[in-house]
């Protein structure tokens, strides 16, 4: 089964391999909740998609902590919630 964590192959079925990546992905999901996380099979590659106003709104990496330390970083630099410009209803 493919450890999550590090995202490495222990010898498991593809479909366990796939279960493991997309429960990463879940669990990068919770730990940053101003993000959407997926795993893209085809890519072989975890996305974080931002959910509040930054230059980069979209983020790949190959692993769970690449990904969750860009996100951080990216957090980090964002401003803090209620300080970014109201959206206007139109």
């Amino acid at each position: 089964m493919n450890d999550a964590a590090t995202n490495t192959d222990t010898g498991g079925t593809p479909a366990d391999d796939e279960a493991a990546r997309w429960q990463a992905a879940r669990q990068l999901g919770r730990d940053h909740p101003r993000w959407v996380v997926i795993w893209l099979a085809r890519a072989s590659e975890y996305r974080a998609y931002a959910l509040f106003r930054t230059r980069a709104t979209v983020l790949a990496a190959p692993t769970p902590q690449e990904l969750a330390s860009e996100m951080e970083r990216i957090e980090q630099a964002a401003p803090a919630r209620g300080t970014a410009r109201p959206h206007l209803k139109r």
